[in-house]
């Protein structure tokens, strides 16, 4: 006696194929992804966090050295005896300061400024005048500023102007401040 098999029948034979070309994932395989992802991702974000922090404080930092470097071009432009580079009587060195907070983006004089009130950037410009001795040792030293009564009495005195503008950035949440000092001496 011969055994015959019986033959499949088509349904059956397109359930088997249909699973034979199925490549889904398992629960198990996902989670794994998950949770892997997930260890990468906290690994990976206190560098963005810092990154996007440094970027904040460069920008801050830029525009601190923009606006002092405005102040000094502006002063630099001036005739060597304008009033706003000239020393009053008694005086030893002229200065001002001004604050700046960003709505606006004015700045305002030190005397109009409410004093607890935050701001973004604080402004102070500092003009003393020489006499060209003073260079003698490379140096200018406080010592050696000619006063505005001097300057008065004989005019021919004054030859060099040394302005200074410092810069810095206000209190920002999560940063230092940032100051940037400039140096700009005018001679006659």
């Amino acid at each position: 006696m011969i055994a015959m098999e019986a033959p499949r029948s088509r349904s059956l034979q397109i359930h088997e194929s249909s699973r034979a070309g199925q490549g889904g994932f398992s629960l198990v395989e996902v989670l794994i992804a998950a949770v892997l992802f997930m260890v990468i991702t906290v690994g990976i974000l206190p560098l963005f966090l810092r990154a996007v922090g440094l970027n904040h404080e460069g920008r801050l930092a830029t525009f601190a050295a923009h606006y002092a470097a405005s102040e000094i071009e502006r002063l630099a432009a001036l005739p060597f005896d304008a009033p706003d580079l000239t020393l009053a009587i008694d005086d030893s060195e002229r200065g001002y300061e001004e604050f700046q907070a960003e709505p606006n983006g004015l700045w305002v004089d030190d005397a109009d400024w409410a004093g607890g009130r935050a701001f973004t950037y604080h402004r102070v410009v500092r003009i003393r005048q020489f006499g060209l001795d003073a260079l003698s040792d490379g140096v200018l030293q406080e010592a050696e500023a000619i006063s505005g009564t001097a300057s008065a009495t004989t005019p021919g005195l004054v030859q060099l102007k040394e302005i200074v503008v410092q810069v810095e950035s206000g209190k920002v949440p999560g940063s230092a401040r940032r100051s940037v000092t400039l140096r700009y001496i005018k001679a006659i």
